[in-house]
């Protein structure tokens, strides 16, 4: 890559830093949405730009243009949240230089995106863990303020108390739940743009240098069977822990369960395609599993979750060749 186009990819670091944090009025407005739209296009483009640049073992434009975003960012956000923008640049810079020197190395793409997703994972958690308590605080109160007001809508509409409480009960636990996993799905965010950023690196770079063998097709993903014991122990401590190590443990399996469920539909995804089945029943069938909702989501789980040490694709390309 020329130095020249490097040191230009290497210009989006500052631009994501501008428009991350040059918002913060708390005011949503038509402007802080586009806003808002425009530094997660470009947090995706930074993850493919940093993998890009040091892939090509180009690295001093991705410190250089580290060090300006740190800047801007501390700029228009002040040094007390110095720790928001330190986390916020390096999660994209740290876990697009994964990408880029292991790729360069040889690595297998399993073990490259798996390094780089615990890279920018980690970093995500350290970044949102000072913000979760108050998080889970203000989606108690606005759902217990929204389950409030159904109870006088109920009411005019001519349901009786008898008929309104049980289903407010059913609500309101269904809110905490989904309050109490709150951590993970901050944490899940960050690294849906990272897989989104680093799929497109994976494309261009099995399109631009095949002879590396980087290919991150869909239907080869599989969760490395290295997470089992992590879910053992996060199950266990679900079971016999006390409230904040069930709260630690819920997250962790809401986490993993969402990575296992995607590793599930791999590969179903890879037995359409030996099957040669039609788009449309592929279509027909997806919708279809979609609308078991929970139910087909723990099947998928529990799919991804055997397959991460039964390893059914291996089993079925070796029994083929045979």
């Amino acid at each position: 890559m020329p130095a020249s186009r490097a040191y230009m990819i290497g210009l989006v670091l500052p631009v994501y830093a501008y428009l991350t944090f040059s918002g913060g009025s708390g005011t949503v407005t038509f402007a802080t949405t586009v806003v808002a739209t425009l530094a997660y296009v470009a947090s995706v483009f930074a993850y493919f730009a940093v993998s890009r640049m040091a892939f090509a073992g180009q690295t001093a434009p991705i410190w250089v243009s580290a060090a300006l975003a740190c800047l801007i960012g501390v700029v228009y956000v002040g040094s007390a949240q110095l720790w928001m923008v330190f986390t916020g640049v390096s999660m994209v810079v740290l876990g697009g230089y994964v990408v880029g020197r292991l790729s360069a190395a040889g690595q297998s793409q399993g073990k490259v995106f798996v390094i780089a997703t615990i890279v920018v994972g980690a970093i995500a958690a350290a970044q949102y863990s000072v913000l979760w308590s108050d998080l889970m605080k203000y989606a108690g109160m606005v759902s217990e303020e929204a389950l409030e007001n159904i109870r006088p809508t109920m009411k005019s509409l001519g349901y009786a108390e008898k008929d309104i409480g049980p289903g407010i009960e059913q609500s309101r636990a269904f809110m905490n739940a989904v309050i109490r996993v709150l951590p993970s799905f901050t944490v899940l965010a960050t690294v849906a743009q990272f897989t989104v950023g680093y799929l497109w690196f994976a494309i261009w770079a099995s399109r631009k240098w095949p002879q590396y063998g980087i290919n991150a097709g869909y239907v080869n993903w599989r969760v490395p069977f290295g997470f089992t014991p992590v879910v053992i122990v996060a199950i266990v401590a679900r079971l016999l822990g006390g409230d904040t190590v069930r709260l630690v443990a819920d997250n962790v399996l809401v986490a993993l369960s969402v990575y296992y469920a995607v590793c599930g539909l791999s590969l179903i995804e890879f037995y359409l395609k030996r099957l040669k089945i039609s788009v449309f029943v592929k279509i027909l069938f997806y919708v279809m599993l979609f609308f078991t909702q929970l139910v087909g989501f723990v099947a998928a789980a529990i799919l991804g979750f055997v397959d991460s040490f039964t390893n059914w694709r291996h089993r079925a390309t070796v029994a083929e060749a045979q």
